[in-house]
């Protein structure tokens, strides 16, 4: 995750530097896959099951995938405004949940050649798909998704880091705050020192919102070397 987040190209994007690569290649080891996944399993020969192959192949089609669900609900983040965030996980459960039905459920139902003729009512004794054919049509599926995403959803560039100017404006309200106060102590002092400052830092924020183009509609781009540094 940390190498998602950091290392991306600029002019790509940072996450379809990694979202379209990985996909389009996840397509690709999909469609090659489908056309050895009968021979690795023996359906049709009295061979036995090449475990090692199967081991080697689903390992790094789930790797893939582990990477590509990174960049997916990192872009979710930052794509969304501050009001929808928390809407992510709900699209993301119901997705997932909808996803694993029809991968899991819907596939054995369509492949058991019983369930097809009571169903379905095919005559022949076979079954609606294969583990073959699934495999093959979801990759193109994961080609072409990736193919419009990478054409038509733009993706915003970071944002710059305003820590400097919200310390500045910090330091220039608290001085003048301090100014109009006749003798205070010091715990009235400091304490005075920082709500003066967190009102500025909200105040600096917001105009440098407003300045670049951004609210709590736009995009936050800020990664994982942004974040270190806005914190050191």
């Amino acid at each position: 995750a940390p190498l998602v987040d950091s290392c991306y190209l600029e002019s790509m994007g940072r996450r379809k530097t990694w979202l379209v690569p990985v996909q389009i290649l996840c397509g690709m080891v999909m469609l090659a896959g489908s056309h050895h996944v009968d021979d690795w399993l023996s359906v049709d020969d009295g061979k036995s099951i090449d475990t090692e192959m199967l081991t080697v192949f689903f390992s790094f089609l789930y790797f893939l995938m582990a990477t590509q669900d990174i960049s997916v609900d990192g872009w979710a983040l930052t794509m969304l405004s501050r009001g929808n965030v928390g809407y992510a996980s709900t699209c993301n459960s119901i997705g997932q949940s909808l996803g694993f039905f029809l991968a899991n459920q819907g596939f054995i139902a369509l492949s058991d050649p019983t369930w097809c003729q009571r169903f379905l009512g095919t005559t022949d004794g076979t079954s609606f798909v294969t583990l073959a054919g699934f495999m093959h049509f979801w990759g193109i599926v994961f080609i072409i998704t990736t193919l419009l995403v990478w054409v038509l959803k733009s993706e915003a560039g970071p944002k710059v880091n305003v820590s400097g100017s919200v310390t500045s404006s910090s330091s220039s309200s608290s001085s003048s705050s301090s100014s109009s106060s006749s003798a205070p102590s010091a715990a009235e002092e400091g304490r005075l020192t920082r709500t003066t400052g967190t009102e500025a830092g909200s105040t600096s924020r917001q105009n440098a919102d407003k300045e670049e183009g951004t609210g709590d509609d736009g995009e936050l781009e800020f990664g994982l070397m942004e974040t270190y540094q806005h914190i050191w």
